[in-house]
């Protein structure tokens, strides 16, 4: 998953829907709230970035966008100059919003994929201690 900013897109969304299906088998599976708060963190981290991209992405009026990001209000109003069609009435403050709607959905991606699998890691740290707990009174044994 490190590497998946480097992908084609096609890619990006087979592996998002991956992981999104992975996360609803990981919620429908356990019958409890298994995952703290505390171990959700990080996808909370990850949910947070993806909805601040996605604001960033979504068309606002100009007069809205000239107050959050004057820069931004005056590349949108001129960017059809050139070719004669006047100025826009809405714009975004991201520049690119078709990339940072793909920044999105790596950020929910990886979101994901990390909340579904805590019940794995779980279960591989009480195996680990079980191990290391019964090594340690072998030890004491002897």
């Amino acid at each position: 998953m490190a590497g998946i900013g480097a992908v084609h897109q096609p890619v990006l969304l087979g592996c998002a829907m991956v992981a999104i299906a992975a996360l609803a088998l990981t919620l429908c599976a356990s019958q409890t709230a298994d995952i703290l708060v505390r171990q959700a963190t990080p996808a909370l981290v990850a949910a947070s970035l993806a909805a601040y991209t996605i604001f960033q992405a979504l068309p606002l009026p100009m007069p809205v966008l000239e107050f959050l990001s004057a820069s931004s209000a005056d590349i949108w109003k001129r960017a059809l100059l050139p070719t004669g069609e006047g100025m826009r009435a809405w714009g975004s403050l991201s520049l690119d919003p078709g990339a940072s709607l793909i920044e999105a959905v790596k950020c929910m991606t990886y979101g994901a994929v990390f909340l579904s699998l805590q019940p794995f890691l779980r279960l591989a740290m009480e195996l680990w201690v079980r191990r290391e707990c019964t090594g340690c009174t072998n030890l004491a044994l002897r």
